[in-house]
């Protein structure tokens, strides 16, 4: 339980109950906002493991923290200000994620924990990102399209703490605080439609989007041999106007242009311009034919998620929906792929003998079945990265077959009398293992399964695409 007090119109949080772990402080108490962490309020409390920090939080005392040696996880919100001498001395943290808001760090806040390159790092860029203030005006951020028929909910209040957000964002990853599935700035695909939120002083006109040519060279590929997914950014322009410069993550590709389709004003609340804006997005997926088939991109879309439920953005049970809808699809789609395939008889047998087990109402062991056929396809999945390895899992199900026998106590005569089914070509002619080599001498050289490899590809990002649409909406519906 929190400890606090009530200094004038503000909560200062004084400490906790010997006994708790996990903190989230929470950001008003008695109707008042918790702006303050006193000093040594949580000295030495070596039981506790985990704290999130609310928005309204401005200051954390000296000491407040020192000596915790078992804290290993804090979470900072923006509007953090201050983080004074010696805070957080002395405990277990590896990673840390300051916000954009801080202006003063004390001397060794950090001392004792292995994040001192990135609070040097942190205050490093703060140096140099003053240089580009102007390119980071938080007037303007980028919104699902789905909020189109809710822009009168949208004030500029909304705008520039989404924009800080991101930014935040951009700036740890930038000094290496964040590893790129982390980085939660806007997904765009090829066809998306989104809105660019803007709010202004004054009227504006003549809007445009101005890809920067120097994108790729700024950020980069995440890593080295990886190229799948970059960050893009823009400028904003009213006219000759440079509003600022926006971020977004894109599938990797040769160009990118983003047309303003519709330009909505809102003059009552302040210059308020809500821009309907579709990506069109050329080469996408065929940066590095070694890894452009690497199933695991889907984990780009769960690191999005992660970040907004570590920053409470979303509830952990629309986390964890959404974490077992993505790893549901994964599974799901590359099934129904597998089953597309020519030419690989083993596989086949392996889908059809594996259904028709699951109907035999004699089998009693279907969940344990089950699991294992989930078990294989993930293993399938996370296997994949070319197209040689998806040749190797198209003819990789021997030790899944033998499974059939020693779950079912049957002999491989035995399951094929029982089940009347066995390896077989397309003509109904038995196949022994032997057979398998000249099948996967036609499979390479069969043009339908490097296309289908290649469809697959896309098809993920279209997938990609409609589940980041419809799991954006959830952030806003929490």
């Amino acid at each position: 339980m929190l400890q606090y007090e009530i200094e004038g119109k503000i909560a200062v949080i004084t400490g906790c109950s010997a006994t708790d772990t996990e903190i989230e402080i929470p950001e008003y108490i008695e109707s008042c906002p918790v702006g303050k962490i006193a000093s040594k309020s949580f000295n030495k409390h070596n039981k506790l493991r985990r704290v999130t920090f609310p928005r309204t939080l401005r200051l954390i005392g000296e000491y407040a923290f020192a000596g915790c040696k078992n804290l290993k996880e804090i979470f900072f919100s923006e509007g953090l200000e201050t983080i004074e001498d010696w805070a957080f001395i002395s405990c277990d943290i590896s990673e840390v994620i300051l916000p954009t808001t801080i202006k003063s760090i004390g001397d060794n806040a950090f001392m004792g924990n292995n994040v001192k390159h990135y609070i040097d790092d942190f205050i490093s860029s703060n140096r140099k990102s003053r240089k580009t203030k102007e390119e980071r005006r938080e007037n303007m951020t980028i919104f699902p399209i789905g909020l189109i028929d809710s822009i009168d909910n949208i004030t500029n209040d909304i705008i520039t703490d989404r924009a800080r957000y991101h930014f935040g964002l951009i700036d740890s990853y930038d000094t290496g605080v964040l590893n790129f599935s982390q980085l939660d700035i806007p997904f765009v695909f090829d066809g998306d439609e989104f809105i660019l939120a803007i709010y202004s002083q004054s009227q504006k006109k003549d809007f445009q989007i101005i890809v920067d040519v120097e994108s790729k060279k700024k950020i980069g590929k995440y890593e080295l041999d990886d190229p799948d997914f970059l960050d893009i950014r823009f400028n904003v322009l009213a006219g000759k106007e440079n509003l600022g410069e926006l971020c977004v993550k894109t599938p990797y590709l040769e160009d990118a242009e983003f047309k303003i389709l519709e330009v909505i004003q809102r003059t009552d609340r302040g210059n308020l311009y809500f821009l309907r804006v579709k990506a069109n997005l050329s080469c996408f997926g065929n940066g590095n034919p070694d890894s452009e088939f690497k199933f695991i991109i889907f984990d780009e879309l769960k690191g999005k998620f992660l970040s907004q439920y570590q920053r409470a953005l979303i509830s952990e049970a629309v986390y964890n929906d959404i974490i077992a809808q993505i790893d549901f699809e994964a599974i799901d789609t590359l099934k129904s792929y597998l089953t597309q395939v020519i030419g690989s008889p083993i596989m086949s047998y392996y889908f059809e003998m594996f259904e028709t087990i699951m109907n035999d109402p004699e089998f009693t062991e279907k969940e344990k079945l089950q699991k294992y056929n989930d078990m294989t396809l993930r293993n399938i999945y996370q296997s994949l990265g070319s197209f040689e390895t998806f040749e190797e899992a198209c003819f990789s199900f021997d030790k899944a077959v033998a499974y059939f026998s020693r779950i079912t106590g049957l002999k491989k005569d035995e399951l094929t009398a029982k089940y009347e089914y066995y390896l077989r070509d397309d003509d109904g002619n038995e196949l022994t293992i032997n057979d398998m080599k000249a099948y996967r001498e036609v499979f390479v050289e069969n043009e339908y399964n490097f296309t289908l490899y290649a469809d697959y590809l896309n098809y993920m990002y279209q997938l990609m695409s409609r589940m980041n649409q419809e799991f954006s909406m959830r952030t806003y519906q929490e």
